[in-house]
């Protein structure tokens, strides 16, 4: 699969801070 082209916008940094967020919460839960 790949991805759409990589945007540089605030947009997609915003996504990726939310996602890595995502990813330590889970962390922590577990």
């Amino acid at each position: 699969m790949k991805h759409t082209t990589r945007k540089t916008t605030p947009e997609a940094k915003r996504e990726t801070l939310r996602r890595r967020q995502v990813r330590a919460i889970k962390t922590l839960v577990k």
